[in-house]
């Protein structure tokens, strides 16, 4: 039977943090994921101020910034004309926190960023491990989980972290209910494909049909597929400076 201080459930953003930190403080932990692997596709991409203060802790920050892309600002258009502006900067943002910005990194490059991290410290992940069951102990938890070859195995730990996501088993497990549903996806038509250097988010959301792209300008009369109901230009300064044209 394995034995350790803390099984961390899941090895996404949350999982992962929770992992660095553990290794860092020298807490003896177990971090597991169903999956085969780590993540290809990006479900998130804006990294905030906090979160960079948090990185720079693990000592990440300066590789998340320089891999990410700084923003200091938002334009937002609909049916082809100004809607607002969301700033990032405000007087004094750079006595309250080294990142007075927020940094667009896919969440696929976060989770490999804090996936080095872990294994340059000496830990790892276990991929391919599925949570089976889990109860509590008079000291702990227990958990049966399936390795990747099949076969199970008990742990024993003090403490339990989910950070296993929408259908957590952990937090099933503990009876908890989670309310809230899902969003349905769509992929993006070939043009954004052809011109994916613009969108940090590979995809759009049915029903608010956002799309997301990086400082310039951009003709909407050259887009296709009727997906302009509404653009976001995303800018490192605070003044963008934005052109549109066009609708549907």
């Amino acid at each position: 039977m394995g034995a350790t201080e803390v099984l961390v459930v899941g090895a996404g953003p949350a999982g992962l943090t929770m992992a660095n930190i553990l290794n860092r403080q020298g807490v003896a932990f177990r971090i597991i994921d169903k999956k085969g692997g780590p993540v290809e596709e990006s479900r998130a991409l804006v990294v905030h101020a906090k979160t960079l203060e948090l990185l720079n802790r693990l000592g990440l920050a300066g590789r998340a910034v320089e891999e990410g892309q700084r923003m200091g600002a938002v334009a937002l258009f609909s049916e082809g004309k100004p809607a607002g502006k969301i700033s990032f900067l405000d007087d004094g943002a750079d006595d309250r926190t080294p990142y007075p910005f927020a940094l667009l990194l896919e969440q696929d490059k976060t989770e490999q960023l804090l996936i080095d991290g872990l294994e340059e410290a000496g830990g790892r992940v276990e991929w391919g491990t599925k949570l089976l069951s889990l109860t509590s102990t008079p000291d702990g938890v227990r958990a049966t989980v399936r390795r990747p070859d099949g076969s199970t195995e008990p742990i024993e730990a003090g403490w339990a972290v989910g950070a296993d996501g929408a259908s957590s088993p952990v937090r099933h497990s503990l009876g908890l209910v989670s309310s809230g549903g899902t969003t349905p996806v769509v992929a993006l038509p070939p043009f954004y494909q052809d011109h994916a250097n613009w969108l940090p988010l590979r995809y759009a959301i049915d029903g608010l049909r956002s799309l997301l792209f990086y400082d310039g300008s951009l003709d909407a009369a050259n887009l296709e597929g009727g997906w302009r109901d509404s653009l976001w230009f995303l800018g490192e300064s605070g003044s963008i400076d934005c052109a549109m044209s066009g609708n549907d």
